[in-house]
């Protein structure tokens, strides 16, 4: 069955190359029990390493029923390990986190066997050996001999035709040495059994055949195998049974707790990090968006002609501020917008103002085009209600403003007195210029960086000024001369014209406006459009884009510190497990579950750290959000749809590629690792 041919094995120790075994031919029996004696470093377990295919020879061919091994792929080795060779090893190498019965039902469950059938021919093993007390025992609590007896009750469950075995007794007392030996006796019969033993005594009473080895050959063969004998081959094939993986896993991952609670903490940390990220970066836009337009300033603005002027004799300049042509901004805006006089000279934009007969410090008034509101495409309202109608009488205000006055302001009576004098050449007319108003409801705006505000028709107070005439310049000019008349007739650089038109434009119109101001900057136009609520908007938008960038690294650095403990607790778990894993291989484990146990266990760990995250994701977001919303006084910066980005499922799926793919990286280092490394030297490191 087993033919050596020529063989050699050679190792570098110190950087120089020794041969083990050099030349080497041997034919063995197909039963028996054949035993293998030499001096320690004569080449002894090197054989028994090379008739079990977990290591190569460099010089010659091993034959197993006629087939040459290194020849053979790996799983064609790895089942051969499973089905055609079990080895007992003088160290017991049992998994002490499973029990009896599962240790010696290993390869069974390895090949695809059933686990009650498995179990059931693990119970009889017992039974027939007169082990039936160490049924329900745990591997870890089992005495020297019994560890040892039930390794080979593990590597004969499968019917293998071949025993290596290893200084089986090496560790154990006379009573247990003579219990295994009977064992292996029994099992010789019918099978072969190659023992490797510095034990005279026994090597005597037990053995069949003894094969001295000396200086990498053989010195004395007791009885020399003349001819090669043959046993019928029957083809066993694995099925796939993941059930084995499934339960070494269970108890690997209650193993490694710890580790694994370190693993899903860093885990959980990077995944909320993601979907904070993913709600803000889904939903900050869309909110600066919808909240920009929740200012009444935010369908009006300033045009004014700003034209940088030298100082004669100095480096600095001037900007000297003026009122543009109405013609070309007309032609500019034509529609657009419309184009309406500034009153703020009549009405300052900030001003002083007294209620119900207190004087309060000054706040800023601005006009609008509809102070109904009916135009507005959201309901902006939070107390009152807006008029039906413009009227003078009535204004609204803004939520910073109510907060001044300390409870619900609507019909609050507000006055603001002011006396103005105006000069047409060389005459003077004195207007008292005082209005009273009743707050009519209260609004809600954007409101960062909003300050107090109060608005007013803007219609009405035109209509006002147009029905409010001049009396001296009048009787100069011989007609009713409005003060209307005059700021549409003054100069540009009129300071009664305030330097500027205002505009007024729909929402729907706001953008066209907006991209007009935005190409007059890069022309380097004179002209210049100011929009309050659009600079706050846009110094807004910075801070998010800020923000963004900010939080940009540190998800990255969240991920990267995700990625680094995964692998740092994998690389750790496979440290704690590199010996059993060797196991596994010399028992006939394929590579690929041998790896799969260690990725199935990272794997847990980060779909529960998935499950986790989503779902305390969604409550914390909300909190980060609310959180963020105190600094910012804006809601919903951080809210994660489910359909985020339009792509249904989004965090979710997100989150379930990292979840996946965390554990498969995670788990090429242990697995290029073991790949490396030499299985006999595996098992040797203890």
């Amino acid at each position: 069955m087993i033919k050596l041919s020529k063989v050699g094995k050679k190792y570098i120790e110190g950087g120089e190359e020794r041969w083990v075994l050099r030349n080497l031919d041997l034919l063995l029996p197909t039963k028996g029990l054949i035993s293998i004696k030499g001096e320690s470093g004569s080449g002894k377990s090197t054989l028994l390493n090379l008739i079990s295919m977990m290591e190569k020879c460099d010089e010659g061919d091993v034959y197993i029923n006629g087939r040459n091994a290194s020849k053979l792929i790996e799983k064609e080795r790895e089942d051969f390990r499973l089905f055609d060779c079990g080895f007992i090893f003088q160290h017991f190498n049992l998994f002490e986190h499973l029990n009896v019965i599962d240790n010696i039902a290993f390869p069974l469950l390895m090949s695809g066997v059933n686990r009650r059938i498995a179990e059931e021919k693990a119970s009889e093993l017992l039974k027939k050996y007169k082990l039936e007390y160490l049924k329900e025992q745990k591997t870890s609590l089992l005495s020297g001999g019994e560890k040892q007896r039930v390794a080979i009750l593990r590597a004969i469950i499968n019917e293998p035709k071949i025993i290596l075995a290893d200084e089986p007794t090496g560790a154990l007392d006379n009573k247990n040495e003579k219990l295994v030996m009977e064992h292996l006796n029994e099992y010789s019969k019918e099978h072969l059994v190659i023992m490797v033993s510095h034990n005279d005594r026994i090597v005597k009473k037990y053995s069949d055949r003894i094969i001295k080895l000396k200086d990498g050959g053989i010195s004395d063969d007791s009885s020399l195998l003349k001819k090669e004998e043959t046993t019928k081959v029957v083809n066993r094939v694995r099925n796939n049974n993941w059930g084995w993986i499934a339960n070494v896993t269970k108890g690997y991952f209650k193993k490694d707790l710890k580790r694994n609670i370190l693993s899903f903490a860093g885990s959980l940390i990077s995944f909320f990090g993601i979907l904070i990220a993913v709600g803000f970066y889904s939903s900050s836009q869309i909110t600066i968006e919808k909240e920009k337009k929740k200012s009444l300033l935010y369908t009006s603005a300033s045009v004014s002609l700003i034209k940088e002027e030298e100082i004669e004799g100095s480096p600095l300049t001037l900007n000297r501020t003026s009122r543009p042509n109405y013609s070309e901004l007309e032609d500019l805006l034509q529609g657009v917008a419309t184009i309406e006089c500034d009153y703020s000279y009549f009405i300052p934009s900030y001003s002083a103002y007294s209620i119900n007969g207190e004087l309060r410090d000054p706040v800023a008034f601005a006009p609008i085009e509809d102070i109904t509101l009916k135009s507005r495409s959201e309901n902006m309202v939070i107390d009152g209600a807006a008029p039906e109608t413009d009227s003078l009488d009535r204004v609204l205000v803004n939520k910073e403003f109510a907060s001044l006055i300390g409870e619900s302001p609507i019909k609050h009576k507000i006055k603001i007195t002011n006396s103005l004098k105006i000069i047409d050449g060389n005459i003077e007319d004195s207007l008292d210029f005082s209005f009273s108003f009743y707050i009519a409801a209260v609004v809600e705006e954007f409101s960062f960086l909003n300050s107090p505000r109060i608005y007013y028709s803007l219609n009405s107070i035109k209509a006002h000024l147009a029905n409010l005439y001049l009396e001296k310049i009048s009787i100069a000019k011989g007609k009713n001369y409005s003060v209307l008349d005059y700021i549409e007739s003054c100069p540009s650089d009129s300071v009664y014209g305030s330097y500027a038109y205002n505009i007024f434009f729909s929402e729907d119109n706001a953008k066209r406006v907006f991209d007009i101001r935005d190409r007059l900057k890069r022309e380097g136009s004179d002209l210049a459009i100011t929009s309050e609520a659009l600079d706050t908007m846009q110094t807004f938008s910075s801070l998010v884009d800020a923000f963004t960038a900010s939080l940009a690294p540190f998800l990255i650095l969240a991920l990267i510190s995700s990625f680094a403990i995964n692998c740092f607790t994998s690389y750790s778990s496979y440290l704690s497990k590199r010996k059993d894993f060797a196991i596994m291989h010399a028992l006939g484990a394929r590579g690929e579950d041998v790896s799969n146990i260690n990725l199935f266990e990272n794997t847990i760990v980060s779909i529960s750290s998935m499950i986790a995250s989503l779902v305390l994701g969604y409550p914390l977001s909300r909190l980060f959000s609310f959180l963020l919303s105190r600094s910012v006084q804006i809601k919903g910066l951080v809210d994660l749809h489910l359909n985020a980005f339009g792509i249904p499922l989004f965090p979710i799926l997100l989150i379930l590629v990292f979840a996946l793919v965390f554990p498969i990286i995670g788990s090429v280092i242990p697995q290029y690792l073991m790949r490396k490394q030499s299985l006999v030297k595996e098992l040797s490191d203890e």
